[in-house]
């Protein structure tokens, strides 16, 4: 089972290499080189921090 779950492993982490690439291609067609698979990846991981935090909350007035 473990050959398994590394191989699944190893097959997502290759869909997902293939899906920023393609993705990148095409934001930096339409929109520009900011969306480069590396930026993509930093925005990615700024929304995981910050989405459940404080991304989105309101100000409250004291």
């Amino acid at each position: 089972m473990i050959v398994e779950e590394e191989q699944s492993g190893k097959q997502r982490l290759e869909y997902e290499k293939a899906i920023l690439k393609e993705l990148s291609e095409r934001l930096t067609e339409r929109l520009g080189k900011r969306f480069s698979v590396e930026n993509l990846k930093l925005m990615r991981r700024f929304y995981v921090v910050y989405s459940q935090d404080q991304i989105g909350q309101k100000v409250s007035a004291n």
